[in-house]
């Protein structure tokens, strides 16, 4: 079942091409964007993964199960994934639900799964690419609305954006889970390999034999430098309460 959105989500993009606009197709109504947010908070635990979760959606705020927007030509879902998420989506979706790729797709699943098909539609520009496309863009409102596919979600952004992180700290030999939190935060926008630059760019400024604690400082303020639309604060973190400069929890890394 899906909802009301503003714009809905027949309309086409507002801003085709735009470098500093993009839509958003967001819930229209007040109580559904209540439910959105209590849909995400609902799976969020102790746990560093869903202490991580609860920094990248601002505890729900930020982001949701059903988010849409046409920012870089398509981003969706729990952690805003990107149109490069898409074949693996679908690919799941084959394998475990396909009757849901029917009913979202109709007479354009064939398209929908198709390779060629989405390597020809991507695109990284604001409200062009998959979200231009009117029935793509009715068919993921249709699948991120499906409660059932929440764990779907949860799975790719464990598979996209935590497990990356882990890597890195596992090669790196960090424990603090602040680390955890931010490398999470910084996979979710650069990715892995964009990530593991950004580090290196931090020990190189934190010096030889910097502590992790340095190097992650150095990290993050690089970060915020590449990504100017973020406001960096000293208020605690929503994800373990540490501040710049004070005692930092540790954390066990979780299996993969």
């Amino acid at each position: 079942m899906t909802y009301l959105r503003k714009p809905t989500i027949a309309t086409d993009p507002l801003h085709p091409g735009s470098s500093g606009n993009y839509t958003e197709y967001k819930p229209a109504d007040a109580s559904e964007r209540v439910r959105v947010t209590a849909d995400v908070r609902a799976v969020l635990n102790d746990s560093p993964i869903a202490r991580c979760l609860k920094v990248i959606t601002r505890n729900g705020e930020s982001k949701n199960f059903e988010t849409i927007t046409g920012e870089d030509g398509l981003t969706f879902g729990i952690k805003d994934f990107i149109s490069d998420t898409v074949p693996n989506l679908i690919g799941k979706l084959r394998d475990q639900s396909p009757a849901l790729l029917s009913d979202a797709f109709g007479e354009h699943r064939v398209d929908a799964e198709s390779h060629a098909w989405q390597q020809t539609h991507i695109s990284k520009k604001n409200d062009q690419g998959l979200v231009a496309v009117q029935w793509f863009r009715e068919g993921l409102d249709r699948l991120l609305c499906e409660r059932s596919l929440h764990e779907l979600q949860l799975d790719l952004f464990r598979e996209e954006t935590i497990e990356p992180s882990i890597t890195i700290c596992r090669n790196k030999g960090w424990h603090l889970e602040f680390t955890l939190a931010a490398l999470a935060g910084i996979v979710n926008s650069f990715g892995g390999g964009g990530t593991r630059t950004l580090v290196k760019k931090a020990e190189v400024v934190a010096g030889s034999g910097a502590s992790e604690r340095a190097v992650v400082r150095e990290l993050v303020e690089i970060y915020v430098c590449e990504m100017p639309d973020l406001l960096l604060t000293r208020q605690p973190c929503s994800c373990c309460g540490a501040v710049s400069g004070t005692k930092q929890a540790r954390f066990r890394l979780p299996t993969i």
